[in-house]
């Protein structure tokens, strides 16, 4: 069993991991920081905020670590204005199984 204090340095390490975000639209790629992070016990969710900058057909939204290299990839079809941003909230859930 995972004790206490070893699930939290796990879930750390998984929240260090995780530096920055990118995402797909109009077909072009684009870096994005992340908007804000959220640890709660065993839970981190990483928050990618879109502002209304941009316009066109999102295609997917991308979590990196430091390196740029692609740690969670979430493919998605949204058709973003630019009077609107838009929020991903990616959502990890710790466990021992």
């Amino acid at each position: 069993m995972i004790t206490q204090a070893g699930m939290s340095k796990i879930t750390n390490f998984f929240d260090g991991l995780i530096t920055k975000a990118n995402y797909t639209i109009g077909g072009a790629t684009k870096e994005t920081s992340i908007y804000r992070t959220v640890v709660n016990g065993n839970t981190v969710e990483k928050w990618v905020y879109l502002s209304d900058a941009d316009a066109g057909s999102i295609t997917r939204v991308r979590l990196l670590d430091s390196t740029g290299e692609v740690i969670v990839e979430r493919p998605d079809s949204v058709q973003k204005t630019a009077t609107k941003g838009v929020l991903y909230i990616f959502k990890f859930t710790i466990s021992e199984v």
